[in-house]
């Protein structure tokens, strides 16, 4: 594919710094986090008409969002008020707002749509049951922990860490270790790449909030990992680090199939809905677009002005990534479309 010749356009009325952006699972709403203390919230149309439908208010600036896999209209956010934001787009205010116990840089919604996981600055991960409001598990950590992503089976989570000169890929667990039925011995028991088979809830838990087990930290990258994604089959996961490096790894076995090298240290990264293409945001002011199949990074996307964040969009038959830039002078949009050819 010629990523070259793709068509880009700057979209009007978002003349605010955009932080971080993220199509829902449907691809008909974009969040996008605002640096004037606001999450908008875009619409595409089936004509392939976009515009700003929410401005959510906050009294912080977020850090990040993610959206609810079963519930398309259902958004979560967190940032540096020490609380966790539920909202649905056509609401007026938040249908749940969870305290927490520091500045939160990282989040993620379960599979099944029941579990929040969020990590702060001091590298506690916190699971909240939606259901309840309630904390269900939670882990403090004596090294960073930088981004939280769950795996198709709900009582499973993936942390991308780093200590000791090197990057580490946590395996976490929600089940009791201290039950019979309910320990894992080894990674060969752990399904991670496929859904539970009852996803509406997470078995062998309590009442009361235990703590999420370490089931085991992989050495992952030399320095340390920051950004994880898991593509759209739920097969394969991306882990960026600071090494300027994309490693690729096999959910079902756990096993790295193969590193990309990439010309910054990795911020951000997002996979295209058919899982073929993985698009790395660098702290430079380019995209790099890597083949996952081959490891080769076939194309680099000139923006020309740096780039927070981007977005593949899910649908197969829309090759379109929404890009955050937060240097765009002396023009100050701040949303860009790239629409790349589709065969």
């Amino acid at each position: 594919m010629a990523f070259t010749r793709h068509t880009s356009k700057d979209v009007a009325g978002y003349n605010k710094v955009l932080l971080e952006l993220c199509w829902n699972r449907e691809g008909n709403y974009l969040g996008m986090i605002s640096s004037d203390r606001s999450v908008k919230v875009g619409q595409l149309d089936k004509s392939g008409t976009f515009q700003n439908v929410h401005n959510i208010p906050t009294t912080t600036t977020m850090t990040q969002l993610c959206w609810n896999p079963v519930d398309d209209s259902r958004i979560g956010m967190c940032g540096e008020d020490k609380y966790v934001e539920l909202w649905d787009v056509r609401a007026s205010k938040a249908s749940m707002k969870l305290p927490t116990s520091a500045n939160n840089i990282s989040i993620g919604w379960s599979p099944c749509g029941t579990f929040m996981a969020v990590g702060n600055k001091s590298d506690l991960v916190t699971v909240f049951d939606l259901r309840t409001g309630s904390v269900l598990r939670k882990k403090k950590f004596n090294y960073e922990v930088n981004d939280i992503v769950w795996t198709a089976n709900p009582n499973y989570l993936l942390a991308a860490t780093g200590g000791d000169g090197a990057g580490y890929l946590d395996i976490l667990s929600l089940l009791d270790p201290t039950d019979p039925e309910a320990a894992l011995t080894d990674l060969n028991n752990v399904h991670i790449s496929s859904a539970a088979s009852n996803s509406s809830s997470t078995s062998n838990t309590s009442s009361a909030a235990g703590e999420l087990s370490l089931l085991q930290r992989v050495t992952a990258h030399v320095d340390n990992c920051i950004s994880l994604r898991i593509d759209p089959a739920c097969r394969r996961l991306a882990v960026g680090g600071l090494d300027r490096t994309v490693s690729f790894w096999d959910l079902e076995d756990m096993v790295c199939l193969h590193t990309t090298p990439v010309e910054s240290e990795v911020r951000g990264m997002t996979y295209s809905g058919d899982g073929q293409y993985l698009a790395v945001v660098g702290v430079d002011t380019n995209i790099y677009i890597c083949d996952t199949s081959s490891a080769e990074a076939v194309s680099k996307v000139v923006c020309r002005h740096k780039v927070s964040s981007a977005s593949w969009h899910p649908q197969t038959n829309l090759n379109l990534l929404a890009v955050a830039l937060e240097d765009r002078s002396p023009a100050p949009q701040y949303l860009r479309f790239l629409a790349f050819p589709t065969a």
